[in-house]
């Protein structure tokens, strides 16, 4: 499994934060490999995924922009999750796994779900899905609230928290 988090910053348990509560990811982390100095090949969220799930340097020619695509700088590129399905394992992808939330979207087993629409963002829904980057930048109100969030409501009430992507086994 490979879980890919946009702007985390390290306040989980696992990395050593005394506040956050985050039993699921400490209990996953300590069973896992935790990366504890990882850095991104390009300072731009889009290049540096569609370079690491395609598995190629930036150059001065691909991967350059926030909504760089792998299928579009490098059209013959096997992506990860295309490797592993085209070798037999189911890959499911839940969000914003490639920038653009359509790119590689046949290296799915069972398609990308994305709860398009259901951000509540200021900014109109446009073909690209910039809205839900906008919306995470510029929120409704010019306050900034906490890093986290954790409301006593069904982990449904959150788009991420609702997602019927298959078994979670």
């Amino acid at each position: 499994m490979l879980i890919i988090v946009d702007d985390l910053r390290p306040t989980l348990g696992v990395y050593g934060d005394k506040l956050a509560q985050t039993p699921n990811i400490d209990a996953l982390a300590e069973a896992s490999i935790v990366f504890n100095q990882a850095f991104a090949v390009v300072p731009v969220c889009g290049a540096s995924r569609a370079a690491m799930l395609g598995g190629l340097k930036p150059s001065t020619q691909r991967f350059l922009t926030f909504n760089s695509r792998l299928d579009e700088d490098v059209p013959d590129a096997v992506s990860l999750p295309d490797y592993f399905r085209q070798n037999g394992y189911v890959t499911r992808g839940v969000g914003k796994i490639f920038d653009v939330s359509d790119d590689s979207f046949g290296a799915w087993s069972a398609g990308l779900w994305n709860p398009e629409g259901r951000w509540h963002s200021p900014v109109p829904r446009v073909e690209r899905h910039e809205d839900l980057q906008k919306a995470y930048i510029r929120p409704l109100t010019d306050k900034l609230g906490p890093a986290t969030e954790r409301l006593s409501v069904e982990d449904s009430a959150y788009p991420d928290g609702s997602c019927r992507c298959g078994s979670r086994a």
